[in-house]
């Protein structure tokens, strides 16, 4: 398991203090949101209707390459030895969202799978993360999924600024390579992350690479393309979307099919 869910002192009072009574919120209106789907999950997708519209933003829904309706020219790009069809549809609908992003040259882009859980306060959150990053950000992953933390430590270390004052920040960068605690690199799952256009390219290149053969499922490949790139991956806290799948909040179909 992951680092428990448990912040610094004052740390939630830090961030309430940011978002309610400094109030310098950037708008989502015109977030560009696209949703990772499996068309038989029927209640899924009116699960992400209704929190989108408690949200105020509309999601975009990524509906093609079903596992069932993949063609063997589309499973030819994946080591099938390694891979089975859920993973290369699910891989195949992460690349549909990211391609139709640079193409309409959106600046950042989130990217939801169909069976994440908002927190209560999402939109105020995220508008809050989005307005910390740095000008220089591939990468932010806002769940919870196998309940991967950042450290108690690492987050107080990056509060503190290069003249050793304390800063608030809700968003910490994250090391690239595999740790005890947090997983085989910077993702963890790959159910709600925000990407910059800078990080849409390089993924776009690295896909597009001559005779380029795809051996990882999609979360353990963002985690590979970002050492590849040397990324600058960030991590948020607290995390605002839970992994329904592993919290057995759908009863559709179990995680594993």
């Amino acid at each position: 398991m992951g680092e428990t869910n448990e912040y610094p002192e004052g740390f939630r009072e830090n961030t309430n203090y940011e978002i309610f009574v400094r109030n310098r919120i950037p708008s989502l209106k015109n977030l560009n949101s696209y949703i990772i789907h499996y068309k038989p999950f029927k209640s899924r997708r009116e699960n992400v209707r209704k929190q989108y519209k408690e949200n105020n933003f509309k999601p975009i829904f990524v509906e093609s390459f079903d596992r069932e309706e993949l063609t063997e020219k589309e499973t030819s790009l994946f080591n099938t030895d390694l891979l089975n069809p859920r993973e290369i549809s699910i891989f195949m609908k992460h690349m549909t969202a990211l391609r139709h992003a640079y193409k309409n040259n959106f600046p950042y882009v989130l990217v939801l799978e169909d069976d994440c859980l908002f927190d209560n306060k999402f939109s105020t959150y995220l508008a809050t993360y989005i307005k910390q990053l740095p000008e220089e950000w591939d990468m932010l992953f806002l769940s919870d999924a196998f309940n991967f933390h950042m450290s108690k430590e690492e987050m107080i270390r990056q509060c503190i600024n290069v003249e050793g004052e304390k800063k608030h920040t809700n968003v910490f960068k994250k090391c690239l390579y595999p740790t005890k605690t947090q997983g085989g690199g910077c993702s963890k799952t790959a159910d709600a992350v925000l990407y910059s256009r800078k990080c849409i390219e390089h993924i776009l290149a690295e896909l597009d690479l001559d005779e380029y053969s795809i051996s990882h499922a999609y979360d353990w490949f963002l985690s590979y393309v970002s050492r590849v790139y040397n990324m600058n991956v960030y991590w948020c806290e607290p995390t605002i979307v839970k992994h329904g799948s592993q919290t057995n909040h759908f009863k559709d179909v179990s995680y594993e099919n």
